[in-house]
């Protein structure tokens, strides 16, 4: 999104729309990634910073088992938590302090080509994370879901969501978007500082967030972009092979266009969670901005990840009750000209006698000219 709605934006938009983004080759910085074959938990491929976690160098630790060269003494746990992994999502297996003392968040999960894959997101980041636990964290998220029970329509829904997310986050701008039919999006509500624009209102194209983002987005709901202006990280393996699939990878890297894409909206930092039906399909996002980068914790980010869920389930019970009441509005209407139509001696009286219901079935508009006789 291009807060000028400059050419340029629009043309990385639909050029994105071509890039095989889930295979980067490359990670973000602020964590490391280890890829290991399923059964034997031996290393395949390694982040280019990860040896910093290794008790051995880089190229003495492919072909190795993960218990054999992580630097810590819960080596033996993750190796048994990494065979025992669904087949797909990512599975956070809480924090791991490094021998060293360095502490990190570790993740982990299968990915679609079949291998096991440990991400290691640094949790010390002088500052600029924002401090969260889980225990910190839930007596405001059980407030917000006390308030969004009570929003009286889906634009409450929306505002009172953007309103918590930015509360969690503390980031500059928080928007909801909703995608339409043709995927074109809206932004329906909006929560925002004084250091970033307002997007409230705005409608951009379906480019702006490709088919492939879009299906990211489905299998993977949260994406934390910390910094526009990082250095990706090679994933390094022992001898050519194809890159790894790092759909479910937190620290997955961005798409260059994308990134330029953000620079274009002058947003260094991004957090956005998928907004999904029931059935597993976008609704839409809530799209998180800072004008300085910026990382939040897991914890905050799991949260947020609940108030989105929250957000869906009561957009879905509100929709399915429209329908409800649509669908009786209409056996209603249907009721009313059958009654008539078989008290009259010609049913084409009956459904004349009251037009306003017959163009209420049907969807038409009346007019003084559409009057006509039978």
């Amino acid at each position: 999104m291009s807060p000028d709605g400059s050419s340029s934006a629009l043309e990385a938009g639909r050029a994105c729309d071509q890039e095989p983004i889930h295979i980067p080759g490359s990670i973000q910085p602020h964590g490391h990634l280890l890829a290991m074959a399923p059964r034997s938990i031996q290393l395949t491929h390694v982040s280019a910073q990860a040896g910093a976690i290794l008790t051995v160098p880089i190229e003495a630790a492919f072909g190795r088992p993960l218990d054999a060269v992580l630097d810590c003494a819960t080596a033996r746990a993750l190796c048994d938590a990494l065979q025992r992994l669904p087949p797909s999502g990512p599975v956070q297996l809480g924090c791991v302090r490094m021998n060293s003392g360095t502490a990190f968040h570790a993740i982990g999960h299968r990915s679609p080509d079949g291998s096991c894959i440990l991400e290691f997101e640094s949790v010390e980041t002088a500052g600029s994370e924002a401090p969260a636990t889980l225990e910190a964290l839930y007596p405001g998220v059980r407030d917000a879901f006390g308030r969004l029970g009570r929003a009286a329509s889906v634009q409450d829904l929306a505002d009172g969501t953007a309103a918590e997310v930015r509360r969690i986050t503390e980031f500059d701008r928080v928007l909801v978007y909703r995608f339409e039919e043709n995927w074109d999006g809206t932004v329906i509500a909006e929560d925002n500082g004084t250091r970033l624009p307002s997007y409230l209102g705005l409608r951009f194209p379906a480019s702006d967030i490709p088919a492939q983002a879009r299906r990211l987005y489905e299998l993977n709901p949260q994406r934390l972009i910390a910094d526009v202006d990082y250095a990706p990280v090679p994933i390094l393996a022992r001898s050519p092979a194809p890159p790894l699939d790092l759909t479910f990878a937190s620290l997955r890297s961005v798409s260059p266009v994308h990134l330029e894409y953000m620079r274009n909206m002058g947003t260094p930092a991004s957090f956005s969670i998928s907004i999904q039906r029931g059935d597993g399909q976008l609704w839409g996002l809530v799209s998180c901005h800072h004008a300085e980068p910026r990382r939040i914790s897991h914890a905050a980010r799991n949260a947020c990840d609940l108030v989105a869920q929250m957000f869906a389930v009561r957009v879905a019970a509100r929709e399915e009750m429209a329908h409800v009441e649509e669908r009786a509005r209409l056996t209603g209407l249907e009721g009313r000209l059958l009654a008539r139509m078989t008290s009259t001696e010609r049913f084409e009286d009956g459904l004349l006698a009251a037009p306003g219901d017959l163009l209420a079935l049907t969807g038409a508009a009346s007019s003084p000219s559409s009057k006509r006789s039978v």
